[in-house]
């Protein structure tokens, strides 16, 4: 939430986006965390018309708002304005629901990715509605999750390049000399 590295992020946004196929569409998406950077560098490995259809998404939720899946969920998925993004967010909301453990959860959601989905649907559903969600409710979750299931990617996978990308502009922005000394000694 530092705003000195946050107006670097922006100016650097053609040097950052540079290698995204999508640089026109990401340039839409204001940038105004380090949370927001990652869900770009999220968006840039998906084919042009997902990350299109994305990141509309994306910038009518930060503008509008949007409603949470079921109460609770803003916890997981404010970083994202409600989106699933992340292979994590889907464990820890499916978590949520169920009650089932990581281990449950997780061959839960390799069954879905590959759609193998006897049983595991109805399982999900009786398990949501003994935890209080409605079965109305918990078939529009399930069908989410089948959706987006297949196009999520592990938050921890990309952390290491965002973490890379906010530390060299936040160099920029609090040390542009020591940081123009490093980058010529290279």
């Amino acid at each position: 939430s530092d705003p000195k590295t946050i107006d670097q992020v922006k100016e650097d946004r053609d040097e950052i986006f540079s290698k995204y196929h999508l640089k026109k569409q990401l340039r839409k998406f204001d940038i105004n965390s380090f949370s927001d950077l990652l869900i770009m560098e999220a968006i840039s490995y998906f084919d042009d018309d997902v990350a299109n259809e994305i990141i509309s998404d994306l910038i009518k939720r930060k503008t509008m708002g949007y409603k949470p899946l079921f109460e609770g969920a803003e916890k997981v998925l404010d970083e994202t304005y409600g989106r699933i993004l992340f292979e994590e967010q889907f464990i820890l909301l499916v978590q949520m629901v169920t009650g089932w453990d990581v281990e449950k959860t997780y061959r839960f959601f390799l069954d879905i990715s590959y759609e193998n989905t006897f049983n595991v649907k109805l399982e999900f559903i009786e398990c949501a509605k003994k935890s209080g969600v409605s079965t109305k409710d918990s078939e529009e979750l399930y069908n989410t999750l089948l959706e987006v299931s297949h196009k999520l990617m592990g938050k921890v996978f990309i952390l290491p390049w965002v973490q890379d990308m906010w530390r060299k502009s936040y160099l920029r922005a609090h040390y542009p000399d020591a940081f123009i000394s490093k980058e010529i000694e290279k």
